[in-house]
């Protein structure tokens, strides 16, 4: 049966990745950063790079660039996973944390773009404990250069655009929340049974499993319960770190800090990841909004969001309209999602609507 080790073996400049390398890209991962406009984001991994994909139920692959003298000038990982695609859980790969040194590595690139191609092949071909039906990725809006150069076609390949994600990060909470929601925890059996029933047409939904630190939230409307989502008290293996940031920003950082929150060091976020937020169906977004407002003061008042510099949250194709002066400082991020397929087919998702559990990709 095939295998990506055999799909890689003929580039003398591309390898898959095993845990000794954990060190070298570590390394390599610390003075590489993503463009985001005229600002710039990367990763902070911790001391194991491998620890953030090593979720239950996942398996990765992460491969190598190499320079001449095979130290390592590039990382990509593809995470496979079940997700509910088109009316049925299925095996997919999710490509994400492309890094590419822009010094050196001029064969690795090269041999990329012929090796990118026959993995994409190779994927359905794989044992059954690993080939993945469709493959997809997020970009964010604003790396322009990257999706120019992913979308460009005569590779073998597709980027074929499906839809927006949108992202809101609550940098400030507002001072006057008045709610009428209540938020309290829930058991994880209403929590999983709200999830299935509200997420259900949706794809990229993903069976879930009682996991230890996981908490999990309702909001309800009196007895009606509205919304859920989960806080994972863990170390999920990633944060944030941002450079070049725009004046505005470092303000902001400086008043979060004279409200008590941590201070940034070296540039590294802490963020609160709200994870699995779903809403009752046939919601209009202003209610959406409302909800939203009455976690983040559940999350400031029970001071969950005191060891955060921001919290984020993923609301799927949602655009939700934050006013500063009576929401706080709430900053939005759009992304694109996109199905990877080679030129021998037309791809398998349908454009509609999905979830995407951002945080944990």
């Amino acid at each position: 049966m095939l295998t990506l080790e055999e799909v890689v073996a003929p580039y003398s400049h591309i390898r898959l990745a095993t845990k000794e390398d954990n060190e070298g890209i570590l390394n390599f991962y610390k003075d590489i950063h993503m463009e985001t406009g005229d600002e710039a984001l990367s990763f902070d991994r911790g001391s194991d790079f491998f620890k953030f994909y090593e979720r239950k139920g996942n398996h990765f692959w992460t491969f190598l660039f190499l320079n001449e003298d095979l130290s390592i000038c590039g990382v990509g990982t593809i995470v496979r996973h079940l997700r509910f695609i088109d009316g049925d859980y299925r095996p997919v790969a999710y490509f994400c944390d492309l890094r590419v040194s822009p010094q050196g590595g001029r064969r690795a690139k090269v041999q990329w773009r012929k090796c990118f191609a026959d993995v994409i092949a190779a994927l359905p071909k794989l044992a059954e404990d690993l080939r993945c039906e469709m493959a997809y990725t997020a970009i964010l809006s604003d790396n322009e250069k990257a999706i120019a150069s992913l979308t460009k076609g005569g590779r073998g390949y597709n980027y074929r655009y499906i839809n927006n994600y949108h992202v809101y990060s609550v940098v400030i909470p507002a001072v006057f929340n008045p709610t009428f929601f209540d938020v309290r925890e829930i058991p994880f059996s209403d929590f999983s049974t709200f999830y299935t029933q509200e997420a259900h047409e949706l794809d990229l939904m993903e069976e879930l499993d009682d996991q230890e630190g996981n908490a999990y939230y309702g909001v309800f409307d009196g007895s009606d319960l509205v919304s859920i989502f989960m806080i994972a008290n863990r170390d999920l293996g990633r944060s944030y770190k941002l450079y070049n940031l725009k004046f505005a920003k470092k303000f902001l950082t400086n008043i979060v800090e004279m409200m008590g929150r941590p201070k940034v060091d070296n540039g590294i976020l802490k963020t609160l990841e709200v994870q699995y937020l779903c809403f009752k169906s046939a919601m209009s977004n202003d209610t959406k909004k409302d909800i939203i407002s009455a976690m983040i003061k559940y999350l400031k008042d029970s001071h969950l969001l005191s060891h955060y510099h921001i919290c984020n949250l993923y609301t799927g194709q949602d655009e939700i309209h934050f006013s500063p002066l009576i929401d706080g400082v709430v900053v939005e991020s759009t992304g694109h999602m996109f199905e990877i397929h080679s030129d021998e087919n037309q791809g398998l998702w349908p454009k509609r609507s999905f979830r995407f559990e951002g945080s944990l990709l």
